[in-house]
């Protein structure tokens, strides 16, 4: 195989170099800014060209030496993508020292959108192979290794529905939004009986949102009634200030 992929003519096309968003808006913001004759804007609008040249030349050029086969990133990525289909790991692929770096592989992806998308078909398809591995396994168990079996199926199992969703225990259930179809009136006669059920609620809400729903405004706590010495109310206890002397002189 790697023989094969190491001769087969350069993909670039399967996985063509592209402008990452981030870049793509820098060069419209050099552009307009040149279009007006600034001349700063415009040595950075060459500047920034020469850039992206480089990398477009740098991905066909940068070789890597596979087992007496070279590899330049194009074949690179297509050797990485068969490898993960036939069911290795990216960080086994890696493991290489001749082999670029997973972090390497991982930058690709924001200049190689294609390639991101073929790599994750074949995960899944790696997914697939340990779905059925699972299987495999589950078949052939025997009373003396059905428990190290059922350990190597949960974790295979795990594996195989986090790379591919046919695989997954629990099928993913996709919501639509009710309140989308819904009419304003509908709307406020929902929240209202959800108001009612909790009635806690109403003085969370917005005295807006209230108004809007025909709602009363929440009634304050009327206030506790405090008590002085012992044994006596105040409630109905009267202010009284106190007499200064000099302005009743004692009779």
């Amino acid at each position: 195989m790697r023989a094969a992929l190491a001769t087969k003519g350069t993909p670039a096309r399967t996985f063509p170099y592209r402008v990452n968003a981030k870049d793509l808006k820098r060069s419209y913001e050099l552009r307009l800014a040149a279009q007006f004759g600034d001349r700063k804007a415009k040595e950075r609008l060459h500047a920034y060209n020469k850039r992206q040249k480089e990398k477009r030349v740098e991905a066909g050029r940068t070789e890597w030496r596979v087992d007496g086969h070279s590899f330049n990133r194009y074949k690179m990525m297509n050797y990485i993508v068969a490898r993960t289909a036939n069911g290795e790991l990216l960080s086994e692929i890696c493991a290489d020292g001749a082999m670029p770096s997973v972090m390497e592989v991982y930058k690709w992806f924001e200049n190689h959108p294609d390639f991101e998308r073929e790599f994750r078909m074949a995960e899944m398809a790696r997914g697939h192979m340990l779905g059925d591995e699972v299987e495999r396994i589950a078949r052939n168990t025997d009373r003396e290794n059905v428990s190290a079996d059922k350990l190597k199926t949960e974790i295979l199992g795990k594996a195989a529905a986090r790379l591919n969703a046919r695989f997954q225990d629990k099928q993913v259930v996709q919501q639509q939004d009710e309140y989308s179809h819904m009419t304003r009136d509908q709307i406020n006669e929902r929240i209202t009986r959800m108001l009612e059920a909790n009635p806690d609620l109403v003085a969370a809400l917005p005295e807006g949102m209230r108004a809007s729903l025909g709602m009363k405004e929440p009634l304050d706590a009327p206030a506790l009634p405090t008590h002085g010495h012992a044994g006596t109310d105040n409630a109905d206890a009267v202010d009284v200030e106190p007499i200064d002397p000099e302005d009743h002189p004692e009779e």
